[in-house]
């Protein structure tokens, strides 16, 4: 484990699962060491917050077990599922500024990820305002590295319609279960966001569902990756989304789709640090939000 001197130390993340630590000292912008289950989900997170750049990370679908281990849990459904083994990540990017410095700091965290880990490797895909890691290689059950399966790779075409926003993702992720060619459960988090205010931007009292009714489609088949970028094009609120997937056990296992606004760490007047939610960063709703109470 990396060891620092205690001046240079932010408070750390720990969690049951692993550590996690960011750490800013006087050489560079950002230093984290990770090592824990999704370490790159992690670093991400944290680099978002010190950035505010849109970045999505996309696990592959895992190979089923026949044995549980000690994170199995049971689904809803009844299907036992783990998360994947736990990874590693140690990186050090020396700025967070200028034109340049994005480019640089995703490709230093993508060499990075993909040198120090050997059960996945990522590739990057920009995509409007977003950077997708997608996986792009996994290492199967019988110890071979073998192009990755990705949920949202698949081809979809989804008929043209009024819909909600919360209406629309749940048809996409329906257009996405018919037509993989595997077929690990998928589901939709939003967490307890009111998603079709902050996509809408109508936020005024008495709204009704209606009121969140819009057309959209495809015009023509394309991946769900594609689909998803479309339909968020749309929204008030730049919404930043993450695949994980949970291996299954004797099944084919789980995958979830989690879209969140980008949370940014900002100075309050009590000049602590906090982290604030981006929303209505893409345009105006029709009645503000109240002001958030004093930090």
């Amino acid at each position: 484990m990396l060891q620092i001197k205690p001046r240079y130390l932010l408070p750390a993340l720990i969690g049951a699962n692993g550590f996690f630590a960011l750490l800013v000292s006087q050489t560079s912008e950002f230093q984290a060491t990770s090592k824990q289950i999704r370490s790159l989900r992690a670093v991400v997170w944290s680099l978002q917050q010190k950035t505010g750049w849109h970045i999505c990370v996309e696990e592959p679908v895992w190979d089923t077990r026949a044995t549980a281990g000690a994170g199995v849990r049971t689904t809803f459904y009844g299907d036992q599922v783990e998360p994947p083994d736990a990874d590693v990540l140690q990186l050090s990017v020396p700025t967070l500024r200028g034109a340049a410095a994005k480019p640089a700091a995703l490709t230093s965290l993508l060499t990075a990820f993909n040198a120090q880990n050997n059960s996945v490797r990522y590739k990057t895909e920009s995509l409007s305002d977003f950077t997708v890691f997608e996986a792009d290689t996994v290492r199967n059950a019988a110890g071979s590295m073998v192009p990755a399966r990705l949920i949202l790779s698949t081809q979809i075409a989804i008929p043209v319609a009024q819909r909600t926003p919360s209406d629309h993702l749940a048809v996409l992720i329906q257009a996405i279960q018919s037509n993989m060619p595997f077929s690990p459960r998928i589901l939709l988090d939003t967490g307890l966001l009111p998603i079709d205010k902050d996509f809408t931007g109508k936020n005024a009292p008495g709204v009704q569902p209606k009121d969140y009714l819009f057309s959209w489609g495809t015009a023509s088949p394309q991946t769900g990756r594609a689909a998803l970028v479309s339909l968020l094009s749309i929204s008030k609120t730049t919404f930043d989304w993450q695949v994980a997937c949970q291996i299954g056990i004797n099944s084919a296992g789980e995958c979830t789709l989690s879209l969140r606004p980008t949370m940014v760490s900002i100075t309050a007047k009590s000049g602590k640090q906090v982290l604030k939610e981006l929303r209505f960063d893409r345009g105006r709703p029709d009645v503000l939000p109240p002001p958030e109470p004093p930090q």
